[in-house]
């Protein structure tokens, strides 16, 4: 089982990708049946990279995929329809439960108070990003009055951009760290909203119910955002601060049509996660 995430893809390196490729080759020279499980596709732009990806998943048994976009370069490379199908990502299978929560005592933190940002490192971003961002969010925390939580995804990764950004803006801010999942629930289902680069917070704030605004910096993000009907997003590569403002004013704005939204959408992607260990399971029944 080739698990989640989206590896086979040459926007990092074609060496990462050959390397993923290897190990499914490998196990398929092994005789083993083989599955690549909730998987993202893509972006493979290298003509030799489109070639090797195509002669190693030829001989894949079986191809969930997280969504559409990847399951059209999949198609397009010519694998059988038969073997691939669009599923959901895997988290959708998680159930939130935000129970026990004491934000107020743990983190001075009230219910509707604050808005959580989730962000990373990356090369994709413009260099004034930070800057454009702070001032961005600075703009929402003055016109609500609300405090802007920095949330850690990967810590200590996300740690020195939350570190610079929150450096920069004149409105109340926390950076949270070493949470809990319970306490990644409670933070979002508490929340005004979620602005979210990492893939996962944005997955995680809509199954815990929060309204949501992407940062596409890789195109799972800006897949994932297709796939929930989410058309207002930023480019991380061309923020515009102006533009961010306004569009995180109406997401408060609607956030309410918006969490209905999400939540017919979520019913929908837990329907569809739950094929994928459907899938698994009945590869390894053939093969008994």
């Amino acid at each position: 089982i080739f698990g989640g995430g989206n590896l086979l893809q040459d926007g990092t390196s074609s060496k990462s990708l050959w390397y993923y490729l290897m190990l499914l080759h490998w196990a398929k020279r092994k005789g083993l049946p083989t599955m690549i499980y909730a998987n993202g596709i893509g972006p493979i732009k290298k003509k030799f990279d489109l070639k090797i990806t195509r002669k190693v998943l030829l001989g894949i048994d079986v191809i969930t995929l997280r969504e559409g976009d990847s399951y059209e370069l999949v198609r397009s490379m010519g694998i059988p329809e038969e073997r691939v199908s669009v599923t959901a990502d895997e988290a959708f299978s998680i159930a939130l439960d935000p129970s026990n929560c004491d934000l107020e005592e743990r983190y001075g933190l009230k219910e509707g108070s604050y808005v959580v940002v989730s962000i990373r490192e990356s090369a994709y971003c413009e260099e004034h990003f930070c800057g454009k961002l702070a001032a961005a969010l600075d703009e929402i925390a003055r016109k609500h009055n609300s405090t802007t939580v920095f949330m850690q995804m990967q810590y200590p990764y996300d740690y020195e951009i939350s570190r610079v950004v929150a450096g920069m803006m004149k409105m109340p801010t926390k950076i949270l760290s070493d949470l809990t999942f319970n306490d990644f629930s409670c933070l979002l289902s508490s929340s005004m909203m979620v602005v979210g680069m990492r893939l996962h917070s944005l997955i995680l704030g809509v199954l815990a119910g929060a309204a949501v605004y992407g940062l596409v910096y890789d195109a799972k993000v800006e897949s994932f955002l297709h796939a929930a009907d989410l058309q207002c997003f930023s480019d991380c590569a061309h923020l515009d601060e102006q533009k961010l403002v306004q569009d995180l004013e109406a997401v408060l704005e609607n956030a309410e049509e918006l969490k209905r939204r999400l939540a017919a959408f979520v019913e929908t992607q837990r329907a569809s996660a739950a094929r994928n260990s459907r899938e698994a399971v009945r590869l390894l029944e053939e093969t008994l």
